[in-house]
């Protein structure tokens, strides 16, 4: 996977592998390849199966109905559903071999994984948060897919050669708000850094938990397992920042890096506490700390909390979602989809967010 280009953490050994070996519910994963000999030129995960939440971003109403139809008819009530790509990705791609013919590449690949849906019995398939960047969606459409928007992902830049030279570059409201945040933590809070975190996930998993639960959209539930397995990840490397509050721990940040670039995974808060916007305002920019001292230029901070995110000095970029139906009634459907997911577009959302501002 290290010769394959795009999304190289999302799609990294270490995160796929911890994926896998955590897999719940009788959700199964297919590997997809195009192959030259024994060299892989591209490949994606099929994730299939009949809990996967692949209506959090629909209205409410929807996902009540449908939750409501399976607890009434029962799971075989349930749409089986293949998501391409990795599941809990912040930024999609389809990795692949650099200077490689793209298009054919997908020409093969695509065919394929319609196969593997309609062997598994799957109701439609859904290529999860194809990233802006990029360049050859239209071979999804070309393949009679709907493209729709997904939430946008946002990252931030820092190559800096301190920290105190990121702060610097932020807006006057964000520069006030870092001082802020760490002038309110002094004395109270008090964070770490650990590399070898699988002893620690017993204590900090209820609060990764906390934060899935109290999310606004729920995607996927990670398990314990898999914070064990990303605890013995090399590659990418892991590390998890503690945050204390006396001898409890009521705050952690997951974070997945290399030597270019770092994702800021999963956070978990302890809302019991009173100061659960400060603790993740203090996790973040300690996140973001980390990878201005190791170098790494660039942060993805995932596809929600924009506010906060943007006042860091993160980036909106669109994402795309592409849907392929096989049944009538959910062909259908799939203009009323699109037109509800348009409200997902980066600009819309930027606008809804100086609109909050301003009030």
């Amino acid at each position: 996977m290290a010769s394959l280009e795009g999304s190289n953490l999302d799609f990294s050994y270490g995160l796929l592998r911890a994926i896998e070996r955590s897999l719940w519910g009788g959700l199964t994963v297919r590997y997809v390849s195009v192959r030259d000999g024994d060299d892989i030129i591209a490949f994606t995960p099929v994730y299939i199966g009949t809990n996967l939440n692949f209506n959090a971003l629909m209205p409410g109403f929807v996902q009540r109905s449908y939750t409501a139809m399976v607890d009434n008819l029962g799971l075989g009530a349930a749409y089986k559903v293949a998501v391409v790509g990795c599941l809990i990705s912040d930024r999609g791609w389809i990795p692949a071999r650099p200077g490689c013919d793209m298009e054919a590449v997908l020409s093969l690949l695509l065919p394929k994984i319609e196969s593997v849906a309609r062997e598994h019995g799957a109701k439609f398939i859904l290529i999860k948060d194809i990233h802006r960047e990029f360049q050859y969606s239209h071979k999804f459409v070309e393949s009679g897919y709907v493209q729709v928007f997904s939430l946008p992902t946002i990252h931030v830049a820092t190559a800096f050669n301190s920290f105190d030279e990121y702060l610097g570059s932020l807006t006057k409201n964000g520069r006030k708000h870092a001082r802020k945040t760490y002038r309110r933590a002094e004395g109270m809070l008090t964070l770490r850094q650990v590399t070898d975190f699988a002893p620690w996930i017993p204590s900090v998993y209820p609060l990764f938990r906390n934060t899935f639960l109290k999310a606004k959209y729920q995607f996927e539930e990670l398990s314990p397992q898999f914070f064990e397995e990303c605890a013995h990840s090399s590659t990418p490397k892991t590390k998890m920042i503690l945050c204390h509050k006396g001898s409890d721990i009521v705050g952690a940040l997951l974070m997945f890096y290399d030597s270019r670039e770092q994702l800021s995974k999963r956070i978990g808060i302890d809302y019991r506490q009173e100061e659960t916007p400060l603790i993740y305002n203090l996790l973040m920019y300690e996140g973001l700390r980390h990878a201005v001292e190791c170098g790494i230029t660039k942060v993805h901070l995932g596809q929600s909390t924009y506010v906060p995110k943007t006042r860091m000095g993160g980036q909106l970029d669109d994402q795309y979602l592409f849907l392929k139906p096989f049944s009538m009634d959910l062909r259908i459907s799939m203009p009323l989809q699109k037109a509800w997911l348009n409200r997902y577009r980066s600009d819309r959302v930027l606008k809804n967010l100086r609109e909050e501002s301003i009030q």
